[in-house]
């Protein structure tokens, strides 16, 4: 009797799961959403959307999204047309919150920035496609900011870079 208990048990909490992860792993087209008083919705409900949707442009680029009762929450995706990935941006609360990437053809990162509150905070880098660093310099509030480094594709700095007040002055190598 007890084994049978425990079975059935386990089949509640497997239903359980399954529907929770099937309920939060929706995915719909943006043609299905609309946008309200600052949320996304399914077109005619009540409450804001949980679940991912799928947004596509005229040029055929798809950006997948994680919602979390109507505001963006999680990793967004952008794919090309032909399925690569093309860049990772976090969310959280419907800021951008953490590294955003974005992707070369190859797979490798083209360029690699932070975010904090919706505004690029931190070191920004961007790569050559053999995987190089390009360019490395810091940003605070959305600005430039202070000495950043300019590189071949060897490696070798060619130029360095010094902002004030957001403008760039380059000093050649």
């Amino acid at each position: 009797m007890q084994k049978k208990n425990i079975l059935i048990l386990f089949i509640i909490f497997i239903n359980l799961s399954f529907n929770t992860l099937s309920k939060n792993d929706k995915v719909i087209r943006s043609e299905d959403v609309e946008f309200r008083n600052g949320y996304y919705y399914l077109i005619g409900e009540k409450e804001p959307f949980t679940g991912i949707i799928e947004f596509q442009d005229e040029s055929g680029k798809i950006m997948k999204g994680n919602f979390l009762n109507g505001i963006a929450n999680g990793i967004a995706k952008t794919y090309s047309s032909d399925g690569r990935l093309l860049s990772e941006t976090p969310y959280e609360n419907g800021k951008k919150n953490g590294k955003h990437k974005r992707y070369y053809p190859n797979g490798n990162v083209e360029l690699e920035k932070n975010y904090k509150n919706d505004k690029e905070e931190g070191m920004r880098i961007s790569y050559y496609e053999n995987g190089k660093i390009k360019i490395i310099g810091k940003w605070e509030n959305d600005v430039p900011v202070g000495k950043g480094q300019v590189y071949d594709e060897e490696g070798n700095v060619i130029a360095e870079t010094i902002y004030e007040n957001g403008e760039v002055k380059i000093l050649e190598k």
